[in-house]
């Protein structure tokens, strides 16, 4: 990885400056990490129950 920090990175850095941003960002991040372990879940019980994915 680049050590420069991109353009991405330091807009990010500059927006979670902002409350009402990072409270956004914290829940926005919460809720994608909550499906993505249900979703990991799901296929894993379905490949357990012989259903592949």
């Amino acid at each position: 990885m680049n050590l420069h920090r991109t353009a991405f990175a330091m807009d990010l850095a500059n927006d979670l400056q902002d409350r009402h941003f990072r409270r956004a960002f914290r829940w926005v991040s919460l809720r994608i990490a909550v499906v993505d372990l249900a979703v990991n879940a799901a296929r894993g019980f379905s490949r357990r129950r012989g259903r592949g994915g």
